[in-house]
């Protein structure tokens, strides 16, 4: 039987980021107990936007592949995925 991930409560998402340190793309293994439009937002650590898209998931595990478009310097970058009710945030490291 697949070991359904840990929610935290009122996130109704679970989330893990690979490769972690990523070079260009990164990886969102996403699982989610509701259907939602969501955004993934990249910020560096003076909480400025650096990318962001919008994407669909379904309810159950998905990976959500995320370009951020830009070159990005080395170091270490937060992202945060919201939806409808949605949320999450983690940390990140570009190599």
């Amino acid at each position: 039987m697949d070991e359904v991930p840990e929610i935290k409560p009122g996130t109704n998402l679970s989330v893990s980021s690979y490769p972690n340190p990523f070079f260009e793309t990164i990886h969102f293994e996403l699982f989610s107990n509701i259907a939602d439009i969501i955004s993934i937002e990249l910020f560096d650590l003076n909480g400025r936007q650096i990318a962001a898209v919008k994407k669909t998931i379904k309810q159950g595990n998905q990976v959500v592949e995320f370009n951020p478009g830009v070159t990005l310097d080395h170091g270490i970058y937060t992202y945060r995925i919201t939806g409808n009710k949605i949320f999450n945030t983690g940390k990140i490291i570009k190599k």
